[in-house]
């Protein structure tokens, strides 16, 4: 896929608003659907920790006053106020100004490269970067920025779709890589975490590092939707039937109406859990006549 294709794939999921993937849940019927909407979810969280880290890198309590036309942090703040107000036109005219009085506003850059990301600007994005990666080759936000686009470009792509293609570049392994970097500085970090989640269970050698992260997640957001839904079939791949029950339980608490789909992979699981108990129980195998 092509960067201008994945972008627009991008801007389209962000203007979905998902205010609570658990009320969402209750109008789809199938994992084509359920897939879709929890990809969305995934999307907007890269969108919400790209901007809770350029928020967090600007000095919005700037002591720059509103008269002082010829200061560069004014219009940084500026900046990101008009993002706040969703006036992102004249955001990006804001930074251009600051960048123009300072060519070397690393944070007016960041600015322009989020807001170039989000109207679908790859020319004026892939500019933006370079301006970025000339100023400081190992900026966090650059790498971020990098993790979080090759993330989207392999949500719903299997990794081998990738391996031939990108070599020791693999996008799954880029994102893992920087997502890595940020959780380590910020742990605590729901959005972050969501994501290396994704990364991982998007690689088959990860799946392990996928289930710890979602379980760690759920320390810190137990009654999140998406980790319960996640960690159900990654321990139903393994046959880890205490841990499908639990998740099970779980999701059924959170979301009562669960999809006919979902309800369909529990009622299946519930048959293995079944079976299991019978073949580890002679009493149950003598009454119910199943053998070895």
């Amino acid at each position: 896929m092509k960067k201008k294709e994945f972008l627009l794939i991008l801007f389209t999921s962000v203007l979905f608003s998902i205010t609570s993937i658990t009320y969402a849940k209750s109008t789809f019927g199938s994992i084509e659907k359920i897939t879709e909407s929890i990809n969305e979810v995934y999307v907007k969280n890269c969108i919400i920790l790209l901007k809770k880290d350029l928020h967090a890198k600007t000095a919005l309590d700037s002591k720059a006053k509103e008269n002082a036309k010829n200061d560069s942090a004014f219009f940084v703040k500026n900046g990101f106020d008009l993002i706040d107000k969703g006036a992102i036109d004249k955001s990006i005219d804001s930074f251009k100004k600051a960048i123009k009085i300072d060519p070397h506003n690393i944070e007016a850059m960041h600015g322009l490269a989020f807001l170039y990301l989000l109207k679908v600007d790859s020319k004026a994005f892939d500019e933006t970067l370079q301006l970025i990666k000339r100023e400081n080759n190992t900026d966090s936000y650059l790498r971020l920025l990098q993790g979080s686009l090759n993330f989207l470009r392999t949500l719903g792509k299997h990794e081998s779709d990738y391996s031939f293609e990108f070599g020791s570049l693999n996008p799954f392994a880029d994102s893992i890589k920087y997502f890595r970097q940020y959780v380590k500085k910020h742990p605590n970090a729901f959005e972050a975490l969501m994501l290396l989640a994704k990364a991982y269970n998007n690689r088959t050698a990860y799946k392990q590092d996928a289930i710890k992260t979602y379980e760690e997640i759920l320390k810190i957001e137990p009654n999140a939707f998406i980790p319960h839904y996640e960690l159900f079939f990654l321990y139903s791949q393994q046959n880890n039937i205490e841990r499908v029950q639990y998740h099970t339980e779980r999701l059924r608490k959170i979301h009562p109406s669960l999809p006919a789909f979902v309800q369909g992979q529990i009622k299946k699981n519930s048959l293995k859990i079944t079976k299991q108990a019978q073949l580890s129980n002679p009493i149950l195998q003598t009454k119910t006549g199943v053998k070895d």
